[in-house]
């Protein structure tokens, strides 16, 4: 009796270790890989540190397209990257971006939905202007729309007599022409004199627009 009971307990051994490994294998694939339409659960998903949750073939990854009212990703000292593996501000962004809705800054920012710059040559037929006159000259931005606002300054290159305060030719307002498309510039010659526009302010008058 003494040897069949031996012979149970191995058995019994045997049979415990075997469950125990068939409950690892199973545990590892199911940390590896999950195949279900919906996951559920409670609490928290680790991922261990280096690894990434991607889909399985070409094609868009969604986090809380349905019901999340909110999503918030990383912590106030985690460092978020957009196309960037190494960001090293609160978030990174690698490449272009967009937004429909705008881009607020601070708490009480106002959306801007669209920021142009660049510079552009003024449209006239006479680039001369009456002594102590304004004269408006229209230059073309693509993009620019009636109502957007319109920051203007003269080269960095505009010759000395153009750049004195005193006996020179200002710019002294710049809005969106009501025609797509385009800025209107006024200038003002201080010369006391009439006199052209100063070529450096003619050809190449920067521009900062934004809606």
């Amino acid at each position: 009796m003494s040897k069949i009971s031996f012979k149970k307990e191995y058995v019994s051994y045997g049979a415990v270790v075997l469950f125990g490994l068939l409950l690892s294998a199973v545990a590892a694939s199911a940390a590896t890989t999950i195949s279900s339409t919906t996951l559920t659960g409670g609490g928290n998903i680790t991922v261990p540190a280096a690894y990434s949750v991607d889909v399985a073939s070409a094609g868009a990854l969604s986090i809380g397209p349905t019901t999340a009212t909110s999503v918030i990703i990383g912590s106030s000292s985690a460092k978020v990257g957009i196309a960037s593996s190494s960001p090293y501000v609160a978030l990174g962004v690698t490449g272009t971006t967009t937004s429909s809705l705008g881009v607020v800054v601070g708490s009480a920012g106002t959306p801007i939905n669209q920021a142009l710059r660049g510079s552009c040559a003024l449209i006239y037929t006479s680039s001369l202007v009456t002594a102590s006159s304004t004269k408006a000259f229209d230059c073309a931005v693509t993009g620019v729309l009636k109502g957007d606002q319109v920051f203007v300054q003269a080269a960095t290159t505009t010759s000395a007599v153009a750049a004195n305060s005193f006996g020179a030719f200002i710019i002294t307002g710049a809005s969106a022409s009501s025609t797509a498309g385009y800025i209107t510039i006024q200038i003002t010659n201080f010369t006391g004199v009439v006199a052209d526009v100063p070529r450096e302010i003619a050809s190449s008058t920067s521009y900062w627009i934004i809606r």
